[in-house]
């Protein structure tokens, strides 16, 4: 019996993946149906709290025209996010969600560092004290430990780097855009 090194199996492996454009595509689609909540929901929360979105970016953040500027991050974000589910023109939504993303980063999270979950190291009772007064203990620790968003860059990172993908490679066969090149 023939021995095949483990170099020329990992060559073979490498070789059967590239040539198999359906991995390549099905890999863009779980990427597109990843990202459409993580950019829709927040559109859409925002949408129905129109007033304190206004409100965040004016006061807040101290943007001018926080009117236009909340239309314009509504429209973007749920127009872009169905349009990028879909596959249709999904480099331009990949590209549009993108400045979304980095404007997110520079106005609300690089000042919080790279880390989006921190520990907070709290006594047992000031948890207690602070759960009994926001909230419902039992509920809050069912599946683990009480964590604390720090609010920095780490998620965003990875959307972008997921929406870079998207912005070069398009949305693959399994795509609207797939479909209308053939």
């Amino acid at each position: 019996m023939k021995k095949t090194s483990s170099k020329s199996w990992l060559s073979s492996l490498s070789q059967v993946i590239e040539n198999q454009q359906w991995l390549k595509s099905l890999a863009l689609l779980g990427m597109r149906f990843y990202l459409f909540p993580i950019f829709f929901i927040p559109g859409w929360q925002q949408l129905n709290t129109f007033e304190q979105t206004i409100i965040f970016l004016g006061d807040d953040l101290h943007l001018p025209q926080p009117m236009p500027l909340a239309v314009l991050l509504i429209a973007t974000q749920l127009t872009a996010s169905i349009i990028l589910l879909l596959g249709l023109m999904t480099r331009l939504s990949a590209l549009l969600l993108s400045i979304v993303i980095v404007m997110i980063m520079l106005l609300v999270q690089i000042d919080n560092g790279w880390n989006t979950i921190i520990e907070y190291n709290l006594e047992i009772d000031q948890i207690i004290t602070l759960v009994q007064e926001y909230g419902n203990y039992d509920n809050l620790t069912q599946k683990g430990d009480i964590m604390l968003f720090a609010n920095g860059i780490e998620q965003s990172i990875s959307y972008l780097l997921m929406l870079l993908i998207l912005f070069c490679y398009g949305g693959g066969k399994i795509s609207i855009d797939g479909i209308l090149r053939k």
